[in-house]
């Protein structure tokens, strides 16, 4: 019986900490998107990056991370991501692909700092850098 209750105190708390982790990266962050320095990113530039993260209606288990980068002191959308949380890396993440990339982000939240990675896929060489701290409200 003690093991029974155990195993249920367990799973319980295993849900608990996804609610508790997109509570931890809702927000405005601002940072910078900074390029790995190799020839084969040559065309990366560095970015000023605002996200915009947000929770997803009707979908618990995602969050949506709305990038915007600054050009000329404003802001230009990138594009909207939809991550999903990565309990054993303890990272939001999402895959992209169009007909000529195919690439992971993965972000992790520390109370108001944020780091992310962009990896190509399927090599896994890493692209960027991102750091960011939460705006306060």
């Amino acid at each position: 019986m003690r093991l029974l209750l155990g195993a249920i105190t367990l799973a319980s708390l295993a849900g608990a900490p996804l609610h508790a982790q997109a509570d931890g990266i809702l927000g405005t962050w601002r940072g910078t998107s900074i390029c790995v320095k190799e020839d084969w990113n040559s065309a990366c530039n560095d970015e000023q990056v605002i996200y915009y993260v947000t929770r997803i209606p009707n979908q618990p288990d995602s969050i949506a991370l709305d990038a915007q980068k600054v050009v000329g002191g404003k802001p230009e959308p990138m594009g909207i991501l939809t991550l999903g949380y990565d309990a054993a890396a303890k990272a939001w993440s999402a895959e992209w692909r169009n007909a000529r990339y195919h690439i992971l982000w993965t972000y992790q939240v520390s109370g108001d700092a944020l780091t992310g990675t962009l990896f190509q896929l399927p090599s896994r060489r890493v692209a960027r850098h991102v750091t960011a701290h939460r705006e306060q409200p």
